[in-house]
């Protein structure tokens, strides 16, 4: 069966869940959040999939081999699919704790010019939204 094939009847199969479970309602809200309840069910559901799958290919040496940081590489080909990996490259955190230590013991400096200095120059991200639709029945 061609991927193209494949991924038709899987996107069929999952929207036949939607369907299968809808919400009848005079309030298009209720349909917004049903479609919300679900998404969120099958993400759950297709995460643990993804991590089980993962754990069953580095236990039997699918993922040994991984490449260098930054790149990608396909480490296993079967009939049907091809393992492709990529590895990303790390990221860096500033450590404010052992900066602030370092300036004043360091560079003498004094610890309420070491914290402004670190707010002035820290930025903020935009907050995280968590939303969820949540059955009352």
């Amino acid at each position: 069966m061609s991927a193209a094939l494949l991924e038709a009847k899987l996107q069929k199969a999952l929207d036949g869940i939607f369907d299968a479970v809808a919400v009848n309602s005079d309030n298009n809200t209720d349909g917004y959040m049903h479609e919300l309840f679900i998404a969120k069910r099958a993400e759950g559901y297709f995460k643990k999939r993804t991590e089980t799958a993962k754990t069953l290919l580095r236990e039997n040496g699918f993922l040994d081999g991984m490449p260098e940081p930054g790149n990608k590489a396909i480490l296993h080909q079967g009939e049907a699919y091809a393992l492709q990996v990529s590895v990303s490259n790390p990221t860096k955190t500033l450590d404010k704790a052992k900066l602030m230590t370092y300036l004043t013991l360091k560079l003498g400096m004094k610890a309420d010019e070491v914290t402004a200095m670190i707010e002035e120059c820290s930025k903020e991200n935009k907050p995280a939204e968590k939303i969820d639709a949540i059955p009352l029945a």
